[in-house]
This record gives structure tokens, C-alpha cells and sequence, in this order.
């Protein structure tokens, strides 16, 4: 996986919303220096991903659906970028090099995704942010 800016802006979202209150996109933005259609376009992955909610209207916002102790930097990471350390990686990906499952840069970089995958999963937000 890739830590990209977009991954980047998720964490300081969420550092953000860490007091578990509701906040407006707009001050979210501003004070995380985050370009609002960038937080638009975040925050709705992490709501379909489970992480925040958000309500419309004058009193709307967003806020975590969980406390950051049970999201993981995995669960972010797969939310809002999931991409493959190596192309050939990902699972819709018919690799030619690979079709005997002969490929040896293929086993080494699905090796390297697996261990970078897991590691992520044990890192909590609360402990990043």
C-alpha cells in the first residue's frame, strides 16, 4: 500500500475529529489546512467506510462513528486509497509474467504487501494522532 496525500489528509481529519465531536467541513479545512473539497471528497469514503458519520444542515458536520482505539491506520488506508505496493499485486490483476505462479518479484512484493497490511492493522489511530 501507499501512503499518499489523500491517506495523508484522513489522519489529520481524523486527528480533528479526535474529541468525538461533531465539526464542520468548512473548520475542519481551515484548521487542519486541507483544501474543503479535498475534506468533502475524504470524508465521504470514511463514512462509507464505517469511520465517521455526518448530518447535513446548519448543525451538520461530521464526527467518528467509533472511538480512533478501534480504527486501525489499515482500516483508513484501505477506506480511502488502497493501492498495491506492486500493480501486479492486486487480486483483479492477471499478471503475464506470473501466470504459472512462477513469478519470483511477484512472491517477493506479496510478501512485502502482507507484512506492510498487517503491521497497519495493529496501528491504531488514537495511537498515530
Amino acid at each position: 500500500m501507499l501512503l499518499t496525500r489523500e491517506c495523508e489528509y484522513a489522519l489529520r481529519i481524523l486527528r480533528e475529529l479526535k474529541d468525538e465531536e461533531m465539526k464542520m467541513i468548512k473548520s475542519v479545512s481551515k484548521v487542519q489546512h486541507i483544501p474543503k473539497k479535498f475534506v468533502y471528497k475524504i470524508v465521504a469514503k470514511l463514512q462509507k467506510a464505517g469511520i465517521l458519520q455526518t448530518r447535513r444542515g446548519s448543525e451538520g458536520g461530521c464526527q467518528l462513528a467509533k472511538p480512533l482505539a478501534e480504527i486501525s491506520l489499515y482500516d483508513v488506508v484501505h477506506a480511502v486509497d488502497a493501492r498495491a505496493v506492486y500493480v501486479c499485486v492486486k487480486a483483479h490483476i492477471d499478471c503475464p509474467h506470473n501466470h504459472n505462479g512462477d513469478c519470483r518479484i511477484h512472491h517477493s512484493f506479496q510478501e512485502l504487501q502482507y507484512m506492510i497490511s498487517d503491521h497497519m492493522r495493529t496501528k491504531t489511530i488514537k495511537e498515530i494522532v
